[in-house]
């Protein structure tokens, strides 16, 4: 099968499944640790669905999750302490109910990992191979996850410190969500409409005067209490905004033209700008025309990525733009790398994603969030699937029957590194 081929039939997969779219008690008040200064892991799923922790080197694997069960998806909380990830448990019978996980990280003295959440019999994941997808909160106090339940598909919240339910927020389909800066307000765009979450204030949710279907996630601004999005007119115009809510005013960004989908740069003194234009959607997703930058203040950059892109993700160090096209020749994906300072450009390798790694390019505004492909330090990328060949070599993919978890420095002509065999991969945030 040639990759095109082999990334159409994922995307395939991706749109037969409901994704993003298709109470609980008292939260506790205990103060979060303090962060490590240093972690630089990769946590990973292997081919047996066990979830592990490894050093870039491959050194010191370590697994997460309980010795029996199939389990993927694992989620770095941001003080790197914590991970995230669901899956089916040992427990006997057909109708295994898929269950959320939080586990200490580096800690091998932490036992088993806790449940936090367990479906009820009969509802299933809310991606094909993704039980839950969860969303930790900037200071790693909260976990916040969508899961289906009998309301449908829903935003749900926990503190992992304590022993209370989580606790339902909102329910809708499609259903994405962003937290602020300072982790007190969650911006969840559900369906059409938009909802304004305080987790200060029993959880209390806000139906906002906002709506928009062409784009999906909300984008708080680093550092700040504005938030980006898109409204539409009755007449179906699209714009781009900056609003702060606290101070009672909003800017006009960009014309929200098609799908739009959009990234701040970590310090905040960048918004990363897509639109789809007329490019038809591929099934499960879309393509972009390009990316443009745009200060707070609205102003365009010099500098923009002037091809069809698949995803985009901003470095730590917000000094550059790891992002996806499609390869020459029709063989599947490449990395390319974009200098935000010079503008310069440079392909680094091509790729077939696995079914997991597709699902974090399809939806890159969400996962970036929530799921890293960049290391750290700005300079390498993790992800999974099988190498087609240095850029413009071309190469058999029969030779790439496993997926491996791969290691890719940002320096031109470098090589990736076989970490493990897996499916999906996620870097620590530090």
């Amino acid at each position: 099968m040639r990759a095109a081929a082999y990334v159409i039939v994922l995307f395939a997969l991706l749109g037969a499944v409901a994704v993003f779219g298709e109470s609980g008690g008292t939260l506790s008040t205990t103060e979060p640790s303090p962060p490590r200064t240093t972690v630089d892991q990769v946590a990973y799923v292997d081919l047996d669905g066990r979830v592990m922790t490894v050093e870039p080197d491959g050194r010191n694997p370590t697994r997460l999750s309980p010795e029996e069960g199939f389990y993927t998806w694992p989620a770095w909380s941001p003080d790197a302490r914590r991970v995230a990830f669901s899956g089916v448990t040992a427990e006997a019978g057909s109708r295994r109910p898929l269950t959320l996980f939080v586990g200490q990280a580096g800690d091998e003295d932490a036992g088993e990992p806790r449940a936090v959440f367990v479906n009820e019999r009969g509802f299933g994941p809310v991606l094909a191979s993704m039980p839950h997808y969860t969303l930790w909160s900037p200071d790693s106090r909260w976990l916040s996850f969508m899961a289906n339940t009998p309301s449908g598909l829903s935003l749900l919240l926990d503190d992992p410190d304590d022993d209370d339910e989580a606790s339902l927020l909102l329910t809708g389909a499609p259903l994405y969500a962003s937290w602020s800066a300072n982790s007190e307000d969650l911006l969840a765009h559900a369906g059409v409409g938009h909802h304004f979450v305080d987790v200060n204030d029993d959880y209390a949710v806000n139906d906002l005067d906002i709506l928009a279907a062409g784009y999906r996630v909300p984008a708080w601004r680093p550092r700040t209490g504005s938030v980006a999005y898109v409204s539409e007119s009755p007449d179906g115009a699209g714009t781009l905004y900056l609003d702060d809510p606290a101070q009672g005013r909003r800017k006009a960004l960009d014309e929200a033209r098609g799908v739009t989908a959009f990234l701040w740069s970590p310090d905040g003194d960048a918004l990363a700008v897509a639109h789809s234009g007329q490019v038809s959607p591929v099934s499960g997703g879309y393509v972009y025309r390009g990316v443009r930058l745009i200060s707070p203040e609205g102003e365009r950059r010099d500098v923009e990525i002037d091809q069809i892109v698949v995803a985009f993700f901003w470095s730590p160090d917000s000094e550059k733009i790891a992002y996806v096209t499609f390869a020459e020749g029709g063989e599947g994906l490449r990395w390319n790398i974009l200098d935000v300072a010079s503008g310069q450009r440079w392909p680094l390798v091509d790729f077939v994603p696995t079914r997991d790694q597709l699902s974090i390019l399809v939806f890159f505004d969400q996962f970036a969030y929530s799921h890293r492909v960049w290391s750290p330090d700005s300079r390498s990328l993790v992800f999974a699937g099988g190498i087609v060949g240095n850029v413009g070599v071309s190469a058999s993919l029969s030779l790439q029957e496993t997926p491996k978890v791969l290691v890719l420095p940002i320096e031109p002509a470098s090589t990736a590194q076989t970490l493990a065999d897996g499916i999906m991969a996620t870097w620590s945030p530090r």
